[in-house]
């Protein structure tokens, strides 16, 4: 039998509003897109860029009755003080040391796991607003000891 691919159905999303949560990090996707930042070649092309979107869902419900999402892009290297992914892992295990998140953690082993959060708005380097994490602390971190590979 023939399995038919189809576009998936449009859903209006809802920004998520300032505020206190309690978040599940629900899913780690690979992303690849143009890189912004980077000049364009001769023909107007940038560079892509590898990157990781960590996807986190609230508590609270929007006004469609879903969980509110929140988005945070990052790149692939812990380490830099200015990285998203060294920020987030920070505030992701307070209790792991710098030295073996930069050896290497198991992110997938974060997936399921519940935090606490604030979300502030704030403009990006394009100067839109966007809903910023301000602050994120583990709830019960199970399984913690074999989060480092």
């Amino acid at each position: 039998m023939a399995r038919i691919v189809t576009e998936a159905p449009q859903r209006e999303r809802h920004a998520i509003p300032a505020g206190s949560y309690t978040f599940t990090l629900s899913e780690i996707k690979d992303y690849e897109g143009e890189n912004i930042y980077a000049e364009p070649d001769e023909d107007g092309n940038r560079p892509t860029k590898k990157q990781m979107i960590w996807i986190f869902k609230s508590d609270k419900k929007g006004p469609d009755g879903e969980p509110y999402e929140f988005a945070q892009f990052t790149g692939l290297y812990y380490g830099d003080e200015r990285a998203n992914l060294t920020s987030l892992l920070d505030f992701m295990l307070p209790d792991v040391s710098h030295e073996d998140k930069r050896r290497g953690v198991d992110v997938e082993a974060l997936v399921g796991q519940k935090f606490r959060g604030r979300i502030a708005w704030a403009p990006n380097k394009k100067g839109d607003p966007r809903p910023k994490l301000s602050f994120l602390e583990p709830i019960a971190a199970t399984g913690v000891d074999a989060i480092p590979t």
